[in-house]
């Protein structure tokens, strides 16, 4: 489609399941305005494979617009479930500004109400089995995340976590809303909740601001954590008001934590730390 807009409200569905009892893949999901908008308000974009094969893999999402909306509880998520399966990858191009709950807050605190998020992983019963996380990749000229909305690979088998890449050519903005980090999540991800390990965390803009409770992270129970990465082209990187840039491994060893900015880097009652129970990273 092109000089269009997309919108979609009210609980709509896209997806590409796969329900497979021998080895199978998820359908792909495409989605493009190519100069128009996409609002996206309390929406499901799905690929989900339900693996009886190591070599099942949910299918991958892409979505292209100018400004990309995703409000009041949309998710956009490449999973498996049943035994085995991977997690597919996840693009959003934006010319104009990605806006994940951040113009449009969700209103409450109420932790049973749905979060905004773009996510990608392997949730295969089979914790034993090998299931990666795929990739998300964001490319915009904004980016923007709001209280309670979230981009993330997650794994919760012996496979490693995919990478989480934001790429911005002007600012990115995270903002937790000052609400309580340990029960609702705002920032940009990648963990991993058996012994595989996380991924790469890649945050890159001209300036970069996360505020109020906001989190850049990489994290693992059991695996390694992996490293994060931060860099400003043209401006500041500021951490403020009990923000987080963390890498965190309670059993494993944790990766590195680098910032580069153009010009200054702020801490304002922020935090930057690698936490290991074994070999702690930079």
């Amino acid at each position: 489609m092109s000089n269009s807009q997309v919108r979609a409200s009210s609980g709509a569905n896209v997806r590409g399941n796969a329900i497979a009892n021998s080895p199978g893949m998820g359908g792909d999901v495409l989605l493009v305005a190519k100069s128009g908008n996409i609002s996206l308000e309390s929406t499901i974009i799905r690929s989900r494979v339900w693996g009886a094969s190591l070599d099942d893999k949910a299918g991958n999402i892409s979505i292209q617009g100018h400004n990309i909306t995703l409000w009041n509880g949309t998710s956009i998520n490449s999973t498996t479930g049943g035994l085995f399966g991977s997690g597919g990858n996840i693009d959003i191009v934006a010319t104009g500004t990605l806006d994940l709950g951040y113009s449009i807050p969700i209103a409450n605190a109420n932790p049973s109400s749905a979060d905004n998020l773009i996510s990608t992983g392997s949730f295969a019963t089979d914790g034993s089995a090998g299931g990666v996380g795929g990739n998300v990749t964001v490319a915009a000229h904004n980016v923007q995340i709001g209280p309670r909305s979230y981009i993330s690979s997650v794994t919760s088998t012996r496979g490693r976590a995919g990478d989480t890449t934001i790429n911005a050519t002007g600012n990115v903005i995270i903002d937790g809303g000052g609400l309580d980090l340990l029960i609702f999540r705002s920032g940009a991800f990648s963990g991993s909740e058996n012994a595989g390990s996380a991924g790469t965390v890649n945050v890159k803009a001209g300036s970069i601001h996360v505020d109020s409770r906001g989190q850049v992270s990489s994290s693992a129970t059991i695996g390694d954590a992996g490293s994060v990465v931060i860099e400003t082209t043209t401006g500041d990187l500021m951490v403020s008001q009990n923000s987080q840039i963390v890498v965190s491994a309670a059993n494993g060893n944790a990766g590195s934590i680098r910032l580069n900015s153009a010009r200054d880097v702020i801490l304002r009652r922020g935090l930057v730390s690698a936490a290991a129970g074994k070999n702690g990273g930079n």
